[in-house]
């Protein structure tokens, strides 16, 4: 075999000299270092069905479904009620059932005309509060050992139209829905609205009904609002009209419904002035002369706006008026309250 005559470089040559010195490691050492990449980590047992654009939308549509079931309950309960937005997450059906309290109030509510379920979920003492609340009680958190009785859940079925209604007009500009209860239920173990692994939102609030402060929340599942994820999205929610074109038939309900409200109607013999001094001093059988006659017609307020005169009279038994005239916009009185700061009326 012909011998191969090659030359070496004097880069070559510095090549080898420097392996036979440092060793084979040092060729390595050599070589430029890629920077690392950052690895993100994925598990695919709990996959990311929400992006952030999801996210920002559900958060902005239960900050304005907890303002709309404060209303909703302060009207039923006659009470100051407030529900506040704490957290949105996504997690595990698993992962909800876990942390719910039991025993709990737990709403399973359908979402027509989505498939399956949700659960509206509080604590069984502001259950309880609610409960005494509308049998007019003051809402005492005194809770008793003995289980909740039919007539309760009865009137905790009750209370769940509120967060229906705020449910519904919550969603309103994304989709018409028809919430409505399903059932009732006290253990978080009883509840089948999703599997262990599904994901699901976990909505939670902060509830405070008078000096009652608790917690509620909202479990809705990905396959529940898969059919709507496409509108998921702030461009959609907020674009969306919130009212809808008010119809022939919406005026007529509405007018036939202010004609039902009632209104309160005072007739005012007269009005007198007195000082501080002579209501303080003011004993049985003491005259207080008014500023009109015992033949002047009467005012008659609607509310606090004076509206009629009318002459005095009886209709049977009872003391009744007569309207005399009507007054002219010009002629009515401006608003006032019933007792003026200055003295008695």
């Amino acid at each position: 075999m012909a011998a191969v005559n090659k030359v070496l470089t004097q880069r070559e040559i510095d090549a080898l000299l420097q392996a036979s010195v440092m060793g084979p490691a040092a060729d390595r050492s050599t070589l430029p270092i890629r920077p690392a990449k950052s690895v993100k980590i994925y598990d695919f047992r709990r996959p990311d069905k929400f992006s952030k654009d999801h996210m920002r939308t559900l958060q902005a549509m239960h900050q304005a479904l907890g303002r709309v079931i404060s209303a909703n309950l302060s009207s039923q309960l006659r009470a100051v009620v407030n529900v506040k937005l704490s957290s949105i997450e996504q997690g595990l059906y698993e992962e909800y059932v876990q942390q719910v309290q039991s025993p709990s109030i737990l709403n399973i509510v359908s979402m027509t005309p989505l498939d399956g379920s949700i659960v509206i979920e509080y604590g069984i003492d502001l259950g309880m509060s609610i409960v005494d609340r509308l049998l007019g009680g003051p809402g005492t958190t005194a809770r008793r050992s003995a289980e909740v009785t039919d007539i309760e859940v009865s009137l905790l079925r009750s209370a769940a139209a509120p967060l229906l209604l705020g449910i519904a007009e919550s969603w309103e500009n994304l989709i018409d829905l028809k919430p409505s209860l399903q059932d009732i239920a006290l253990s978080p173990q009883f509840l089948q609205v999703a599997r262990a692994s599904d994901v699901v939102i976990m909505v939670l609030f902060e509830m405070q009904i008078g000096e009652l402060l608790g917690g509620m929340s909202i479990c809705l599942p990905f396959t529940t609002l898969e059919p709507v994820m496409p509108r998921l999205n702030a461009q959609s929610w907020f674009s969306t009209p919130g009212q809808k074109q008010a119809t022939e038939s919406d005026r007529e309900d509405l007018r036939r419904h202010l004609l039902r409200t009632p209104v309160e109607l005072s007739a005012r013999l007269g009005t007198a002035s007195l000082t501080t001094n002579e209501v303080i001093s003011m004993q049985v059988g003491d005259v207080i002369k008014l500023d009109c006659t015992a033949s002047d017609d009467l005012d008659v307020h609607v509310v606090s706006q004076h509206m009629f005169r009318a002459r005095p009279g009886m209709a049977g038994r009872k003391l009744a008026v007569r309207m005399s005239q009507v007054l002219t916009e010009e002629e009515r009185s401006p608003e006032e309250t019933i007792l003026a700061p200055a003295g008695a009326r």
